[in-house]
């Protein structure tokens, strides 16, 4: 038995060592990465923005008064004029608290007339020495707060009738329906939408640029508009209109630009392209794609590729101060030379001193 123990200890210690002579070491691997080459006179391509169009003015219409739905007089899509009905409540129990004010109204009118009568004799009996000075005074303060009573009503009366009113959605504007969020006899607080309207003829394009290149982007610049799914469609004329001054998150800033010129064919919700114009400079400059810039706390700054194309490299950062935006890339007035490599693709996954593969 004892034999037997010690050929299969013996055994096992062979298939051991046998695994552990073919176990190999994992080779390092090496990233890819794209790069732009820098030189004098711009980036490879121009650089663009995704966005949407949307138009120039959006409103959401709600009743002011809570309510059932009795009518909905628009659908998807309707053009509607700046007045025209959109929807209505039943307002049954409206009309009946505006009779209710109104016969409340009628009925201080009438007491407001009495009490001045009343004023009227006992100043006349108070002229003749027979009444006291304690009776003119009584009657004209029933008079004078018959008065406020009807007054008050007469305010109730506007309010019951505004009331009735509110149960009527009017369009505040001339536009387009693009949303219906309720159906007829559902019951909708005040407040709660009822359709979207967009309104405005000349559309408006929102796009999110990174932190990078947004101080280069200012109000009144122009820019051009691509959508791609008008066919037959050129590039539209646009101005930046609005321009971000807090992320909207993953490190970009909102831009709003307005098309120069109406067009019934963008619709809101587009995808379009926005490209900016060309900035007028001079003498020789460097371009870079703007993705290839990113800032941390130490400020902004691009990876550079030490090395040829097609083999291995390092990489090496480097601190850049930059200009304007262009439609070729972003301007950098120093720390790159024509040659350097920058990295445009795979950024995410590097850092200084790590050994890559240079695309070709």
């Amino acid at each position: 038995m004892n034999v037997r123990v010690l050929v299969l200890i013996a055994a096992a210690a062979l298939v051991g060592s046998g695994c552990r002579k073919k176990a190999k070491k994992l080779p390092k691997v090496i990233r890819p990465v794209r790069v732009h080459q820098v030189s004098f006179g711009g980036a490879a391509s121009g650089s663009t923005f995704v966005g949407k169009t949307k138009a120039s003015t959006e409103s959401k219409l709600s009743f002011k008064v809570n309510g059932q739905v009795a009518k909905i007089l628009v659908k998807v899509g309707d053009k509607v004029k700046k007045g025209q009905l959109i929807a209505t409540l039943d307002d049954k129990d409206y009309r009946l608290q505006l009779r209710q004010a109104q016969a409340a109204y009628a009925q201080a009118r009438a007491g407001a007339r009495n009490a001045k009568r009343a004023y009227d004799r006992a100043r006349k009996l108070y002229e003749n020495r027979s009444v006291s000075i304690q009776d003119l005074d009584n009657a004209r303060a029933a008079a004078d707060s018959a008065k406020a009573q009807a007054a008050a009503q007469a305010q109730a009366v506007s309010l019951a009738a505004s009331r009735v009113n509110y149960t009527k959605l009017k369009a505040p504007l001339a536009g387009e329906i693009a949303l219906k969020s309720v159906n007829v006899n559902e019951n909708v607080k005040a407040g709660q939408p009822v359709v979207a309207l967009n309104a405005g003829a000349v559309p408006e394009v929102s796009f999110s640029v990174p932190e990078s290149v947004i101080s280069a982007i200012k109000q009144g610049a122009k820019c051009s508009v691509s959508i791609s799914a008008l066919s037959g469609v050129g590039k539209l004329d646009a101005t930046i209109t609005e321009v971000g001054v807090q992320s909207g998150g993953a490190s970009t800033y909102p831009v709003t630009a307005r098309l120069d010129k109406a067009d019934a064919r963008v619709k809101a919700g587009m995808t379009v392209e926005v490209q900016l114009a060309q900035a007028k400079t001079t003498g020789k400059r460097i371009v870079v794609p703007g993705a290839s810039v990113m800032e941390d706390a130490k400020g902004r700054f691009a990876f550079i590729a030490k090395g040829k194309r097609g083999e291995q490299g390092q990489i090496e950062r480097r601190a850049v101060k930059t200009g304007k935006l262009t439609p070729s890339g972003l301007v950098i007035e120093s720390g790159l030379t024509p040659g350097d490599l920058v990295v445009t693709a795979g950024i995410r996954f590097v850092e200084p001193g790590m050994r890559v593969r240079i695309l070709k």
